[in-house]
């Protein structure tokens, strides 16, 4: 009789599948054993694998790597505002003036909050740095 699977115990189905999956890896990618059981073991596939919750020790080796870990094509990155164009940038204004108030990252994330942008202080920080590098480069050639 099959004892329950828990998270406990689980280890005693994995090698199995890892050797199975590895195996299919190796004829696949032309590579060694030990690379292909690396490979597997680094993917997506193993993680979920290693745990109990997501069920996947229910499925097949071949499942497993066909399901997982064959290549699926690459997908072009959608860019809300376009490539290196921070959501921040329409608040640009509102960011520089409540700096003029002396108001502090962490507020300014709050406040963004309330028009929708949900940021980070580290996110701010890194767009104020930004804009203050731009705004001293305008200032200097206004001055010359």
């Amino acid at each position: 009789m099959l004892a329950e699977v828990t998270q406990k115990n689980l280890y005693n189905l994995i090698p199995y599948k890892a050797a199975k999956i590895a195996s299919a890896i190796q004829c696949d990618r032309k590579m060694g054993l030990k690379q292909s059981l690396l490979t597997f073991y680094h993917s997506k596939a193993y993680r979920l694998l290693e745990r109990e919750e997501t069920k996947l020790w229910h499925a097949s080796p071949a499942q497993i790597y066909t399901e997982y870990l064959v290549e699926t094509p690459n997908v072009k990155r959608h860019y809300q505002n376009g490539p290196r164009h921070s959501k921040l940038t329409p608040f640009t204004d509102q960011i520089q003036a409540w700096h003029q108030q002396g108001k502090t990252l962490r507020e300014m994330a709050v406040e963004l909050k309330q028009y929708g942008c949900l940021t980070t202080v580290q996110n701010l920080s890194l767009f104020w740095r930004k804009i203050d590098k731009k705004n001293k480069g305008k200032s200097a050639i206004n001055n010359s």
